[in-house]
């Protein structure tokens, strides 16, 4: 949320949700809200090979079937339904691995990491799921490098980074229908929506898109995605638009 300048009353936010609440609780104009979309480096995040090494170090291979969800465990970010769909998607594919990368440190009230480990242990996902903990930004392209698909189960979530990056690498996603999720998932099209704290649709989804013999397409057209709508380029000039409409 930023004021590009005071006296016009202008506001710029970065979701859609958000403007359309902030506008009404603020009583302004609709036309002196603008929304502008998160942006990504398209540069740094890009397609590549798989990284053998990493699936080396972590004991899969090319074949191996991979989710990963780059979350930190806040209740918002709705990890608890991810888990929850994982023993549904085994039944079906046995050798697929959850990859979930992050932490989280902050109000024990807002964490779910204690029942999402506790849950992994008591259904004994342990040979599905590998958590990775907190990893440098500098390393997630060799994350997405070797992943099939990308989870996003948010419960509120504006145009995610996580998101961003992964299409950018030409990752797919399965991602909640709730706020930003929505502007960056093309249904069918570069991954699948899902009901927010819904498992059962998270797994049904997670497995639709798995049993597609040939993802390349779909990896390509996320790529397209994130390099015609979501790089930083144009993001710029949607700026300056904003900030030349408040100053003429």
């Amino acid at each position: 949320l930023h004021y590009p300048l005071r006296r016009q009353r202008q506001m710029c936010i970065r979701d859609r949700e958000l403007a359309i609440k902030s506008a009404k609780n603020v009583n302004f104009e609709k036309n002196m809200v603008s929304y502008i979309f998160n942006g990504v480096d398209v540069n740094k995040f890009k397609p590549k090979d798989k990284n053998k090494n990493l699936l080396n170090d972590l004991n899969l291979n090319e074949e191996t079937k991979i989710i990963i969800s780059t979350r930190r465990f806040e209740k918002k970010n709705g990890l608890r339904y991810l888990v929850k769909a994982i023993p549904d998607v085994i039944k079906v594919f046995p050798e697929s691995r959850f990859i979930i990368i992050g932490d989280f440190e902050g109000p024990v009230e807002l964490s779910d990491k204690n029942y999402i480990i506790n849950y992994v242990k008591k259904y004994r996902l342990d040979n599905n799921v590998i958590f990775t903990g907190n990893i440098l930004n500098e390393n997630l392209v060799d994350y997405y490098s070797i992943a099939d698909l990308t989870v996003l189960p948010s419960l509120i979530e504006a145009v995610s980074i996580s998101g961003l990056e992964s299409i950018a690498c030409g990752v797919p996603i399965v991602g909640s229908n709730v706020g930003g999720i929505s502007e960056l998932i093309q249904n069918g099209k570069n991954g699948f929506l899902t009901e927010p704290r819904n498992s059962n649709d998270i797994a049904n989804k997670i497995i639709n898109l798995l049993k597609i013999s040939d993802l390349s397409q779909m990896k390509i057209d996320s790529r397209d995605i994130a390099v015609n709508k979501f790089c930083w380029g144009n993001i710029s000039l949607e700026v300056e638009n904003v900030y030349e409409k408040v100053l003429c």
